[in-house]
This record gives structure tokens, sequence and C-alpha cells, in this order.
């Protein structure tokens, strides 16, 4: 007589558990994914804007070492854009009553409203009230897209005569440094062509330019808050989201930190999506808004302000500039009164 034969059945997954298992992926990977692409959108669209403003800047600084940035009643932005072409590969130039052929025909603002391209036809649309040359579209050999407007009677020092210098004057009060020769131009340009998302703080940059309706103003990378925030003192012996650092055992330390205003000021930026710009930040900021009229008239900062970048050696202290005098100050006490905040982001 035969033997029955005992297969041992293992066990497994049935197939509904499978399709489960494989709805929560797909679910987890469609929240996941967008975030995921947003980041890298973002910090590719940084790291570009980052390299236009350093492209520009050493190309003006060229332009000025070469006689190259040109001034007078007679010079147009037309005539600069034919000495910036023979530093920077230019494919396509537009008059400003087609600048459309060479940027995207409606963009988005900081503050969300629509703007029109073909309305930027001079300076003055671009925040300089006296620049009246009409701008150019510009189509460059890498991808960027940009709407340019140029000042002729603009004035800076000559960076290699001067550089390092920081020269005062005693009837204004203000301070500039030499060099700055983007000063004298006001560039709006998306680092991607014309695709989208078409967004100023985004693919789009702002160099020295202020359209309407901007919740920010763009300096370098930065797109910068308009107004100061308002901000309280945070105790943190307590609560050390925003400063760790300078809360110890000492009793000399602690009076710092129960009301320090500093950690306030950074926490009211960050609650709005902004944050506090570091000393490096501070004194690109002061160097905008002391050598560009149009950045100065609407960011209007005439105080002491805090930066993100507390002083190593002396905890309690955070560093400051003071504008429109001192580019950058000593460090100050992170719980004084005098000290104001303006959001980057």
């Amino acid at each position: 007589m035969k033997k029955k034969s005992h297969i041992a059945l293992k066990p497994a997954f049935t197939l509904a558990e499978i399709l489960i298992a494989l709805a929560i992926v797909g679910v987890v990977a469609a929240l996941v994914i967008p975030q995921i692409m947003t980041s890298i959108n973002e910090m590719s669209w940084a790291k570009a804007k980052d390299n236009f403003y350093a492209k520009i800047d050493e190309t003006t600084r060229q332009m000025n070492v070469n006689s190259d940035l040109p001034s007078g009643t007679n010079i147009t932005t037309a005539t600069f854009v034919d000495n910036l072409q023979r530093y920077m590969k230019i494919s396509k130039r537009c008059s400003s009553t087609n600048l459309t052929d060479c940027f995207v025909s409606t963009f988005k603002n900081s503050g969300g409203t629509d703007v029109t391209t073909s309305g930027l036809t001079d300076g003055t649309y671009l925040g300089h009230s006296t620049w009246t040359q009409p701008t150019m579209g510009l189509s460059l050999a890498d991808g960027t897209n940009a709407i340019v407007s140029y000042n002729p009677s603009c004035a800076y020092l000559d960076w290699v005569s001067n550089e390092g210098s920081i020269y005062s004057s005693s009837t204004t009060g203000q301070s500039f440094i030499p060099g700055n020769t983007t000063s004298c131009v006001a560039i709006v340009y998306d680092i991607n062509g014309n695709q989208k998302p078409n967004v100023v703080g985004k693919d789009i940059g702002e160099l020295n330019a202020v359209l309407g309706g901007d919740d920010c103003v763009q300096v370098g990378s930065m797109c910068v808050s308009k107004a100061d925030i308002a901000f309280n003192a945070i105790d943190t012996t307590t609560d050390k989201t925003y400063d760790s650092s300078i809360c110890g055992t000492g009793v000399s330390e602690n009076i710092y930190c129960a009301d320090n205003r500093w950690a306030g000021a950074k926490k009211a930026c960050a609650d709005l999506g902004w944050r506090l710009p570091n000393i490096n930040e501070l004194k690109l900021l002061w160097q905008a808004s002391n050598k560009n009229a149009g950045i100065k008239s609407v960011l209007n900062m005439t105080s002491y302000y805090y930066s993100s970048t507390d002083s190593t050696n002396v905890p309690r202290y955070a560093y400051y500039s003071f504008f429109p005098y001192t580019i950058s100050g000593a460090a100050a006490p992170k719980n004084s009164s005098m000290y104001l905040a303006r959001c980057v982001k």
C-alpha cells in the first residue's frame, strides 16, 4: 500500500494583503514625493539665482575695469547691453515694446499679484523713479531670461583703486562700499526661461528691482520684508527652541535668558515662514540699501537691526548692523530693547 505524501504549506501573503500594502505605499508616495520635488526645485532655484547674481557682479566689475560701464546723457540701456554682450553670451535681445519675445508674458510678484511684462517699459516700473530709459529684454545662452534697466547717471567707485575701503559722508551720514557696480543695473530675471512656476522668490529673481505689489524686496538671492517685524522676548531658561547657547548655571548669564529679545525676533520671523538674516546677509542688505535709492526708500531701515549670528566669544550677545551708518557693529546684548528685526526668505 502506497503512503500518502504530505506537502508542508508555508504561510504567505494573500492577494488582498498585497493590494492593501501597495495602496499604502502609493498613498505615502503621493504625499511625500511632491514635497521632496518642491524642496529640490527650491534648492535648485536658489543656487541658480546665486550664480546669476555672482555672474552679474563679476561681469560689471570687469566692465568697470575696462571702462565699459557707460555714463552720459546719450547713454541708453541698449548701450549698456552692447557692452555687456562682450562679456556674456546673449542669444536674443528685445526692445521695450517687445519684451514678451524674451520674457514670459505674465508672472506673479512676491505678493501673489499678476505682473504684465509688457508694462515694464522703463526703469520706473522696476522701482526707480528717475530711471526713465527704456528697458530691454534678454535671453541668455544659459537659458536665463531677463528684463534690464540701466542708469547712466549711477555713481559708483572704482573697485581697483579703492578696493577694501568704506567711505562715509559727514553731511548725509551715509556710507557705501566701493566696487558695487551692480547698483547701476536693475534686473528682473527668470532662471528657467518660460517654464513655470514664474513667481518672484521662486524661479524669478529681482536684482536691484522692486515691483509694485511685492511683499518683499529682492536683494541678491534674499527677499526682504518691507517692514520691521513685531516681536516679544522669550524666556530661554525654559524655552530653548530659538537659543540654547547662553543659558547655563551661571546667574550672570541667566539674566539675559529670562528676557531674550533676540530669540523672540528669530521666533517671530519663523512663525511667518521667514527667518532672521545672518550677519553676512545683513551686510549685503546694508550695502544695497545705501547704494540703491529705490531699495532704500522701500525698505526704510533707519535703526539697529539684529542678525541671526550670535557671538561665539560672548554667547549672550548677537551681531547687528546700524542702518544707514555702520555696516557691521559689535555684538549687542540679546535682551536689549533698542534692536529691531527685519525678516528675509
